[in-house]
């Protein structure tokens, strides 16, 4: 009785499934398809003006890496904040936020 109960609701739960599935596929909303054409991109432009130069430092593994440094003079004492970018690039995508007169920012801080 028990194993006719469990196939009952295993079975139950497949009909189930697949019917919303199908529901779904034949209801689904008919849309253009967009294509790459249709995305249009134009390039983001940023105000890399006061940019700080790139400082090195030798890791643990004896690699160098690169980082950027935006200090807050005024308030020595508060945090330091690291933003980290994806491999893939170079981060001065953060530099707007990295920017000491960011009004979100209250503390040094240093990109990598």
């Amino acid at each position: 009785m028990f194993s006719f109960v469990v196939l009952l609701t295993i079975i139950g739960g497949v009909l189930l499934y697949t019917g919303t599935a199908g529901v779904l596929l034949m209801f689904a909303p008919k849309g253009k398809k967009v294509t790459a054409e249709d995305v249009r991109t134009e390039p983001v432009s940023q105000d890399l003006s006061g940019l700080p130069a790139l400082s090195k430092y030798k890791a643990r593994d004896g690699n160098e890496l690169e980082y950027r440094y935006y200090p807050v003079v005024d308030f020595p004492d508060k945090p330091v904040f690291i933003l980290l970018h994806g491999i893939s690039t170079d981060g001065k995508y953060l530099h707007s936020l990295a920017l000491p007169d960011n009004a979100k920012r209250d503390g040094a801080c240093i990109r990598p």
